[in-house]
């Protein structure tokens, strides 16, 4: 398509207006579903109705001083992206949550038909129950949905060294065809990072608490239990907050190359959000770093002034790892080989042959 023609096409849709570019998503929807039912067939009035159901989106909205306009931009362009992404099972396809949302504003106005015909003594009480079953919970799906899209959005951009991000979501009425419709708006809210410094090895280093950004416009600390340190902690604490320092930042990003900062955040949240395991090895505390269930290396820890600090990151090949202590009884290879051949990083392992390296695949 030129961009001409793109152009045009764009022009047509604004010029059909919300309500007509409704409909055609709609009827778009049912077809998807193979059903035969089309939106011609319903009078205005039910169609007006349908509409009325559909959340209307607004833009996501500065909630503090520290959200700027370019950061405004990128949750508007990933959350609309995420919002069309085929990703929900449904029946024998997938639909996206935007679908979703048509399907629950169709099912909730034919539910409605039904009880009215119900009521009048034409519909029994299998049929009637089998639309209630099923309208309603698209709506509930979809706002969480929708909310899970935005946190999933907001924790690739929070990294502890510089900001956390968090949203509030209000809901409201706005006139319309066929009725109010519910307005979703999203007010984001972002935090300085939560620093502290602490005296490590006698001088005075920064470290930066770990968290999480809530539906609540607020921040909730990273924290371990202590009865997961075992008997190396001697502390009068039941949980300990969980702090990381630049160090450790800096040797995920150059371990785990092939992943972009985004990436890089999202993944350091998923591997501490919820530690339920820690390993004691050579004095410190290991958290094994994963990488959709592959284990790819340990974020490294020690307890400093009562808190969970997490000082570096060893890549799985690293030789202060015990699988980097099984690599060296295996090959004989030093920590200086494996920096030498390049594979103490993600990148190194995205093509590796199997069959000419199995102690490596085997880590």
């Amino acid at each position: 398509m030129t961009t001409k023609t793109k152009k045009n096409h764009h022009e047509a849709q604004s010029s059909k207006g919300p309500y007509k570019v409704f409909l055609a998503e709609m009827q778009k929807m049912l077809d998807l579903l193979n059903t035969s039912d089309r939106m011609s067939y319903y009078p205005a009035d039910i169609r007006h109705r349908m509409f009325s159901l559909k959340y209307l989106f607004t833009s996501p909205a500065k909630g503090n001083e520290f959200v700027t306009g370019v950061e405004l931009h990128h949750i508007d362009a990933k959350t609309r992206e995420l919002l069309h992404q085929k990703v929900i099972p449904y029946e024998k396809i997938k639909i996206s949550h935007y679908q979703l949302l048509l399907l629950n504003c169709y099912l909730k106005t034919r539910y409605e038909l039904a009880k009215k015909d119900h009521l009048n003594g034409l519909l029994d009480d299998d049929l009637l129950k089998r639309y209630s079953d099923v309208s309603g919970k698209g709506e509930d799906a979809f706002l969480q949905c929708f909310l899970l899209d935005h946190l999933k959005i907001l924790t690739q951009m929070s990294n502890p060294e510089h900001k956390y991000f968090a949203l509030d979501l209000t809901p409201s009425l706005a006139n319309s065809v066929g009725g109010n419709r519910v307005k979703l708006t999203v007010d984001v809210f972002a935090f300085p990072p939560n620093k502290q410094i602490l005296h490590i090895h006698d001088f005075p280093r920064p470290v930066y608490a770990m968290g999480t950004g809530t539906i609540h416009h607020s921040i909730n600390w990273t924290n371990i239990d202590a009865h997961l340190l075992g008997d190396s902690y001697h502390g009068p604490s039941e949980q300990l907050g969980v702090y990381i320092q630049s160090h450790a930042l800096k040797r995920l990003q150059e371990r785990l190359d092939i992943l972009d900062q985004y990436a890089l955040n999202y993944t350091l949240w998923n591997n501490t959000v919820s530690i339920k395991q820690v390993y004691r090895y050579k004095g410190y505390y290991l958290l094994p770093y994963l990488l959709h269930d592959i284990k790819v290396g340990y974020l490294v820890a020690r307890i400093i002034d009562d808190r969970f600090i997490i000082i570096t990151f060893l890549f799985i090949t690293h030789n202060s790892s015990p699988e980097g202590e099984r690599l060296k009884q295996i090959t004989g290879l030093t920590g200086r080989d494996i920096s030498y051949w390049k594979i103490d990083r993600l990148s190194a392992f995205m093509n590796l042959d199997e069959a000419k390296y199995p102690e490596l695949i085997a880590l």
